[in-house]
C-alpha cells in the first residue's frame, strides 16, 4: 500500500464528517475558509495508527480525525496573527480576511468544535487532545519569548531552544494524533507512548522541512535562526548584525547559509522515525509499511515545493 494512495482515501473520509459539522454552524462561511486546503496529515497519521493497531470502529476513528483538524486549524489561525503572517493555505490569512477580533475568536470556536466531537470518546481521548491543546500553546509563547532573548543566549544555545520549542509547538500536535489514533484502536498503554514517540518525530521532521522550503524561498524567523547561529563561530561585529537581524527578522543579507545543517537534521529525524515504526511491537500489516515510508513521504512533499530532489540524503 502506498502512503499517497492511504492519506488521499482518509483525507476524503476526514473532510466529509468536517464539512458535515460546520455546515450547521451559523460560522460557516468563516469555518469553511479557515479549513480549506489544509493537507489533514495529523488526522491521517491518526488513522494510520488506529488501522496499525488493529483498530474497528473507523467511524468513530474519523470523528476524531476531524476533531484533530479543528484543533490544527485553531492553532494556524492564531498563529498567523502573532507572527503577522499575510497568506496560509495559499490564500490570506483568516484575520486579514474577516479582522483580528473575528479570527481569535474563530479559533476558539473551532477548539470548542474539535473537544465537542470527542466528547463522547472516553476521558483518555479527550485528555489528549486536551494535553496536545496545551502543549501547543506552551510552544507559542517559547516561541514568541525567544524573540526577547540576547543574541549570547542564541548562539550558545541556540540549537536546544529550536529543538524545544519546535518539539512543544509543531511536534505535540503530530504526537498527539498518533497516540489518539491508538487510543481509538484500545491499544495498550506501550503501543500509545511508541506511538507519541513517532509522532512528535514526525512532527519535528515536518518542521524542519517546513523551516528549509522557507529559507529556500528567502524568509527566514526568528526561531530557525536561533538553530542556524549556534553553528557559526562569530566575532562581536557579526553578534551585532545577527542581533540587529533577529529584531528584524530578516538573515538574507547576511549570506548565512543553513541548508546543509537542516537537511542532515531532516534526515536524522526521518531515520529515527522509520526505525521506530519497524518496532516489533507493532503488528505487520500493509499499515505496517505506511507507517515506515510515512515520514519520508511527507519531508519529501514539502521539499518538492521548493525545487528540491526528491532524496535529501546528504
Amino acid at each position: 500500500m502506498e502512503v499517497e494512495e492511504f492519506f488521499s482515501k482518509v483525507k476524503v473520509g476526514v473532510e466529509t464528517r468536517l464539512w458535515k459539522i460546520i455546515k450547521e454552524q451559523t460560522a460557516y462561511e468563516k469555518l469553511n475558509y479557515a479549513l480549506s486546503g489544509g493537507k489533514r496529515l495529523r488526522s491521517c497519521l491518526a488513522i494510520l495508527v488506529f488501522n496499525a493497531c488493529g483498530g474497528r470502529n473507523i467511524e468513530r476513528a474519523l470523528e476524531a480525525a476531524a476533531a484533530i483538524e479543528f484543533v490544527h486549524s485553531a492553532s494556524l489561525v492564531h498563529d498567523d496573527i502573532l507572527d503577522r503572517d499575510l497568506q496560509r493555505r495559499g490564500k490570506p490569512a483568516a484575520y486579514l480576511k474577516y479582522g483580528v477580533e473575528d479570527a481569535i475568536l474563530l479559533g476558539h470556536k473551532m477548539v470548542s468544535l474539535g473537544l465537542k466531537m470527542v466528547v463522547n470518546h472516553g476521558l483518555e481521548v479527550l485528555k489528549t487532545l486536551v494535553d496536545t491543546w496545551d502543549l501547543t500553546l506552551k510552544g507559542e509563547m517559547m516561541d514568541i519569548e525567544l524573540s526577547k532573548r540576547k543574541i549570547e543566549d542564541l548562539i550558545s544555545n541556540g540549537k536546544k531552544l529550536y529543538f524545544d520549542v519546535i518539539s512543544e509547538k509543531t511536534a505535540s500536535l503530530f504526537a498527539g494524533s498518533c497516540k489518539i489514533g491508538a487510543q481509538e484502536a484500545e491499544a495498550n498503554e506501550d503501543l500509545q507512548s511508541l506511538f507519541w514517540k513517532y509522532g512528535n518525530l514526525v512532527g519535528i521532521a515536518h518542521q524542519l522541512a517546513d523551516d528549509y522550503a522557507e529559507m529556500k524561498r528567502g524568509k527566514l524567523e526568528v526561531l530557525p535562526l536561533t538553530f542556524l547561529i549556534s553553528t557559526y563561530t562569530l566575532g562581536n561585529d557579526v553578534k551585532m548584525e545577527l542581533n540587529r537581524a533577529v529584531k528584524e527578522k530578516n538573515l538574507r543579507e547576511l549570506g548565512v547559509n543553513g541548508k546543509l545543517s537542516f537537511k542532515s537534521e531532516i534526515e536524522r529525524v526521518v531515520l529515527e522515525a522509520e526505525s521506530l515504526a519497524k518496532d516489533e511491537r507493532i503488528p505487520n500489516s500493509p499499515y505496517k509499511e505506511v507507517l515506515v515510508g510515512a515520514p519520508r513521504y511527507i519531508v519529501e512533499r514539502m521539499l518538492a515545493e521548493v525545487g528540491e530532489q526528491r532524496s535529501f540524503n546528504v
